[in-house]
């Protein structure tokens, strides 16, 4: 019997079984796959190898997996290595952020836009974080690390100096990586907010 069943390579919609062989007899093995709720299994298919790509499935569905093995003479055997599993998908943070402008400056503010990530791993956007840095320094400050919508005005700037934003977007499996923007300037003889 096959042993230590484990998954690898999750995607959307699809893993990879891994299992150790149980004996140097077994000339293939038999997976098969149900939903938990469901009395029926369903052929996932044959392997020589210990491992298999399991596809077509649901997200936030349970499935039980079980692989059986097999000899040369066609016997199978009677009892199945078995794995219950809640199938989630992908369980990663978003992708980038996309399209960064820098929309309008005053002296001493800007307004940063974006896009959202194409690549959400099929799990919300909860919020992002906008983080400034002053040039020539190595840390990074928090602008705002709760904002809803993708835009955010950078505040606390000082003027003739440059500085460098970046946003990541942060869904229920964690933050996904900053994309920054080139370095700005904000000039002190750009006015615009002087009288609002």
């Amino acid at each position: 019997m096959p042993e230590a069943l484990t998954i690898t390579d999750i995607t959307d919609d699809a893993f990879t079984l891994n299992w150790r062989e149980g004996s140097s007899k077994t000339k293939r093995y038999i997976i098969e796959k149900r939903e938990s709720s469901k009395k029926v299994w369903v052929p996932v298919g044959e392997s020589t190898d210990t491992h298999i790509r399991v596809e077509h499935l649901m997200r936030n569905t349970q499935y039980d997996i079980r692989v059986f093995a097999e000899n040369a003479s066609g016997d199978r055997s009677k009892e199945a290595a078995t794995l219950l599993m809640n199938f989630k998908g992908r369980q990663v943070p978003p992708g980038l952020c996309e399209q960064l402008k820098i929309k309008q400056h005053s002296p001493i503010a800007c307004i940063l836009t974006w896009l959202p990530p194409i690549d959400t791993s099929n799990a919300p956007i909860r919020n992002y974080v906008v983080e400034k840095q002053q040039a020539g320094r190595l840390t990074w400050q928090t602008v705002n690390d709760s904002l809803q919508a993708c835009t955010c005005l950078v505040g606390d700037l000082t003027p003739d100096v440059q500085y460098k934003l970046r946003v990541a977007a942060i869904n229920e499996f964690g933050q996904g990586e900053f994309v920054e923007t080139e370095p700005i300037h904000i000039k002190e003889q750009n006015s615009k907010y002087n009288n609002e």
